[in-house]
């Protein structure tokens, strides 16, 4: 298998840990620097690459790749493009997009992909993707009424500024959730709801904006699908409600310049902070009963694991042409258990948080 990543950065460093050992990989990235430090760790080909050029596709073509695997964020402004580019190619495609304004745009790309002849799969990574194919497992063993998914991320997981403008841009608005059999517009920040996560304990999570609530109904029969997220330390969120309150992530050039500004203090904030990030499912069935399921690990490997899986998949094997979410077109089970032979914990709630040795 020959698989080009898109982004040198931390999530694609983590998707480039993953594949070197089981692909020939190139690394492709606008930034030089982050190519040598990838070569310098990992020993893979590296190669220049502006996603942004308008000769970018047949660049990617000329590479002869299987899959690519695209880390470029943050992906409401690079998600619609990157798949653009691999469409156009006619490579297959997955991504790690966690933006939802981003994730409607690239389900819109459908018949493009079909035509084409490429599968992609959009949001392959933590959450979305973990969590997606956590539900899918759990809806085919239960009649689930509704799910609620809740990540926490830790300050000192990551060293991205992508992530950075991510958080601010899913706290910022009114966001996307599944409610009462619909789409529904909901103040981010608002919803708040404590639940015990393993190996962190409790922790105040809020609706954010992500794509689970957009694409888990077109595949799973749900009444409500709700994302929350938060940041430990606690005080983190408090200062992301204050900065959403002033109005300085109103627009994305505002988001861009004040996540500049965060990243490059960003050592005061991780002050405290444990390197590691859990996504938390929960599902209750027609009957009231609760099905609760989470993975806990780093973030970059959490993420990057799960792209590079999928995309050894693509790489290997026949899938449906067209754009989907993992749990569109993705075993559940094959996919959990792959992550999980990464060593990535999972866990189930059962009087007590209970390691999963497989699904």
């Amino acid at each position: 298998m020959r698989i080009a990543v898109l982004g040198a950065g931390d999530m694609g460093a983590g998707i480039i840990e993953d594949l070197v050992n089981k692909a020939e990989v190139v690394a492709l990235d606008i930034n030089q620097e982050r190519l040598n430090a990838i070569s310098r760790k990992f020993g893979v080909e590296t190669s220049k690459f502006n996603v942004l050029a308008s000769n970018a596709s047949d660049e990617l073509r000329k590479g002869n790749y299987d899959a690519v695997a695209s880390a470029i964020g943050p992906f409401y402004a690079f998600g619609e493009l990157c798949l653009k580019v691999a469409i156009d190619a006619g490579i297959d495609f997955v991504d790690i997009c966690d933006d939802y304004d981003a994730t409607q745009k690239q389900l819109e790309l459908n018949e493009k992909a079909k035509e084409k002849g490429v599968t992609a799969v959009i949001g392959c990574g933590w959450t979305p993707g973990i969590s997606n194919m956590l539900v899918k497992y759990c809806g085919e063993k239960y009649e689930i009424e509704s799910v609620e998914m809740d990540w926490v991320g830790s300050a000192a997981d990551s060293e991205g500024l992508a992530v950075v403008m991510h958080v601010f841009h899913a706290l910022t608005g009114k966001v996307p959730q599944f409610l009462n059999g619909r789409i529904a517009e909901v103040e981010a920040g608002s919803m708040e709801k404590t639940n015990d996560f393993p190996e962190i304990g409790k922790v105040k999570t809020v609706v954010c904006g992500h794509p689970e609530p957009i694409t888990i109904p077109k595949y799973i029969q749900v009444k409500n699908a709700i994302l929350r997220g938060a940041l430990v330390p606690e005080g983190q969120n408090s200062l992301i409600k204050l900065f959403v309150k002033l109005g300085f992530t109103s627009t994305n050039y505002r988001k861009e310049k004040l996540s500049k500004t965060i990243h490059r203090i960003e050592g005061i904030f991780r002050t405290g902070g444990i390197k590691k990030s859990v996504i938390r499912v929960e599902v209750k069935d027609e009957e009231g009963r609760s099905f609760v399921y989470a993975a806990i690990d780093r973030m970059c490997r959490l993420t990057g694991y799960s792209a590079s899986i999928c995309a050894q998949m693509l790489a290997s094997d026949e899938f449906e042409n067209g754009v989907f979410p993992p749990e569109g077109i993705l075993d559940s089970k094959d996919f959990l258990n792959e992550v999980i032979k990464r060593k990535i914990k999972f866990y189930t709630y059962e009087e007590g948080w209970k390691e999963i040795k497989s699904f």
